[in-house]
């Protein structure tokens, strides 16, 4: 889509540690302008992503510049200070056009009106948008909405609870990959020999502890009644889950409560453990570790309960989309945003979250999903993708999440170390969630 706009280039330029700036030529010693910002520019905000991933998405947004005329100036923030970082830009009406977020936020921003619904943005934008959610897995799409308004979309989505064992390992001690949790304690049990452990997992960070919570998804359990808002944690689907990881505690590296699942990876990518409980992003954790190509893992969906003992719907994964295109209050042109985000939203220029420039992650679009290239990565997932991916649950989101998370590690760690029983952790949580 072409604009009568004076086309500028831009330049790139890394700020410190943390941030880097795509920003215009010539602009100010603070990196560019962001919401008063010129008509031809629009700009973002993103937080997070390794470098090469950034490299992608800066490098998409030129042929986007080519194609319009305008220039996106785009700075790139520590993943840490996103919260803090848009409610300091809100309060002094400093913020982009865009920030790029994920879906944890959404109920924040858009109740204190930080972020827009992206139909609001124009009067045809509700139609484009409908055209554009055609291309998407619906649950993934969905990561997007709060309150029954859309208010943004991403390339991909980190899902969790996932498995990835070590292929000769099971095959030389004759091991079925598991299918249920018993399985799973069975075979961690088995693959426990000759100085190795049979799975890792961690319980030291909030990481750690998203995928217990999606563990417990998986259970049928909830932190409250989606219906009454009530807690619901001091029932059978969170003390059984708790339960089932102290089982595989047994099996697991000494110290697992001062591990997280960066050390989990490590010790599996190392070949000390055989299996390890972690997120689907993992593989981009082992390009850190330099892990040959030819290693034998598998990564695969998380084994199932044998039974579901918790009062609500049992989940498959628990989603964030964590590169959710989403435009704020302080829009400067809505037609250029609104092109922008379309740009966006083409399978095309997401195609490198397949795994061929960026290895790790779930395409959110169904081409995508559905390449050769994703299916390499994932073989497994992709034989099933249609049914696995139906049931994604958002990461949970009410008022005291954190601290109420900080209580579930406590009580977590507290379990594997055998210093409280599973029910009694369940109901000391409960008591934390608002």
């Amino acid at each position: 889509m072409t604009h009568n706009r004076r086309y500028r280039a831009a330049c790139s330029a890394l700020l410190g540690a943390t941030m880097l700036v795509l920003a215009a030529c010539g602009g100010g010693e603070d990196g560019g302008e962001t919401s008063a910002g010129r008509d031809d520019e629009i700009t973002v905000w993103k937080f997070g992503s390794p470098q090469h991933e950034r490299d992608y998405y800066l490098e998409r947004n030129q042929e986007f510049e080519a194609q319009s005329g305008l220039t996106v100036t785009t700075e790139f923030f520590d993943w840490d200070d996103r919260h803090q970082q848009v409610a300091l830009a809100n309060g002094s009406d400093n913020l982009p056009d865009i920030v790029v977020i994920e879906n944890s936020m959404l109920a924040e921003l858009a109740t204190q009106d930080v972020i827009v619904p992206i139909a609001e943005l124009t009067d045809d934008a509700e139609g484009r948008v409908a055209d554009w959610s055609a291309n998407y897995v619906q649950s993934f799409w969905d990561l997007g909405a709060y309150d029954g308004q859309l208010y943004g979309f991403s390339p991909y989505v980190d899902l969790s609870p996932m498995l990835i064992y070590n292929e000769r390992m099971l095959a030389e001690a004759g091991v079925e990959p598991p299918q249920t949790w018993s399985e799973l304690v069975d075979a961690a049990e088995a693959l426990s020999a000759d100085g190795r452990y049979g799975i890792a997992f961690g319980s030291r960070d909030t990481l750690d502890v998203d995928i217990l919570e999606s563990i417990a998804y998986m259970n049928g359990a909830r932190w409250t009644d989606p219906e009454s808002g009530e807690p619901a944690v001091a029932e059978d689907g969170w003390a059984d889950t708790l339960q089932f990881m102290r089982d595989l505690a047994q099996y697991a590296p000494p110290g697992v409560t001062d591990q997280n699942f960066r050390d989990s990876l490590q010790l599996f990518y190392n070949e000390q453990a055989a299996m390890v409980i972690t997120k689907s992003f993992a593989p981009v954790i082992a390009q850190d570790y330099d892990v040959p190509a030819d290693f034998p893992d598998a990564v695969v969906e998380f084994p199932r309960p044998d039974s579901v003992t918790g009062s609500f719907e049992a989940t498959n994964f628990v989603g964030q989309a964590a590169f959710l295109f989403t435009p704020t209050r302080q829009v400067n042109d809505a037609d250029a945003v609104l092109d922008y985000l379309e740009f966006w939203a083409q399978p095309e220029q997401q195609a490198g979250w397949d795994g061929s420039v960026i290895a790790g992650r779930v395409p959110a679009a169904q081409d995508v999903l559905h390449s050769d290239v994703w299916a390499q990565q994932y073989p497994a997932l992709a034989a099933r993708a249609d049914q696995v991916f139906a049931a994604v649950e958002p990461l949970p989101v009410f008022p005291g999440h954190a601290s109420a998370q900080e209580d579930l590690r406590e009580a977590f760690q507290a379990v594997l170390l055998g210093s409280l029983d599973p029910a009694d952790a369940a109901e000391s949580v409960d008591g934390a969630v608002q």
